[in-house]
Formats: structure tokens, sequence, C-alpha cells
């Protein structure tokens, strides 16, 4: 896993879940400007396999939903009109997502690397506090904030 990162060690990694990429359609919250003006340096936004994989089966389960289809088309076009580091890695097929995600942030820790967690699963944030790492997430519907533990 770690070989994908080698050219990013300079830089803040923001590691996205699902539900944070959904901010723009949702709040219309621009978090990229947002999350350049709390976290200073090189960027560097990540966003797993595993973390997509989830956003198109939400997008199956919920294929009647319009609102929601909606939203999560807009939350990825606005995505792919960044630059983000589209990670190929799976999780395991008995680990969820947030394991997958706490893991694979406790191994860039481990390596020295600068990581922050974007999401506003309030379980997932607990988890990743509790670990003593930094968190970015949506403060009351109006602004990206983070906890920070660098």
């Amino acid at each position: 896993m770690l070989s994908y990162f080698n050219d990013l060690k300079d830089h803040q990694l923001i590691i996205l879940d699902a539900n944070f990429i959904l901010i723009p359609s949702q709040f219309g919250i621009d978090y990229f400007e947002e999350i350049r003006d709390i976290i200073p340096g090189k960027l560097a936004y990540i966003v797993f396999k595993s973390t997509l994989d989830e956003l198109n089966w939400k997008k199956i389960r919920e294929n009647k939903k319009v609102k929601y289809q909606k939203q999560l088309e807009l939350g990825l076009q606005i995505l792919r009109s960044h630059k983000f580091y589209e990670i190929p890695i799976e999780r395991e097929i008995n680990e969820t997502v947030d394991d997958f995600l706490i893991t694979a942030c406790q191994k860039l820790l481990n390596n020295n690397f600068k990581v922050h967690l974007a999401t506003n699963d309030s379980r997932l944030r607990s988890r990743a506090m509790k670990l003593g790492m930094s968190i970015i997430y949506l403060r009351q519907k109006k602004k990206i904030v983070s906890d920070r533990f660098d």
C-alpha cells in the first residue's frame, strides 16, 4: 500500500470518506477551498477504491431516489474537477469501509505521513479521534473544521 504514496511524503494527505464527497451537492460547500484554508502546506486528496465502490453501491441501492442520484452525480463531478489520487486498494471481504479507512490511516501515520481523515460519519470520527487521528468534518452544516492532533 505504501508504494502508492512514495511521491506524497511532503504532502498533507486528505483521506476522503464517501459521505464527505457529497458535501458540495448536499450543503453547497466547497470542501476543497475550505480545507485549503485550514490545513497548511501541500495537499493531496486521496480516495480509495473501496470508497468509490461504496458510492457506486449506494447509487444502485438508492436508484429510485432521484434527489440522492443527483447529489451523488454532482458530488462525483466536483471531485473529478479537482486533482485527487484514486488508490486502487480494496478492503478485505469481511472488512467494513470504515475499518479499512482506519487501518489505512494508521499505516500511513505509522510511516510518518501527515494524514487527515475527512468524514461526516460521527462513529468513524469518534473512532479516529480515540486513536489520535486528525479529523476534518462539517460543523453545523455550514463550515469545514479540523480537529488536529499533530
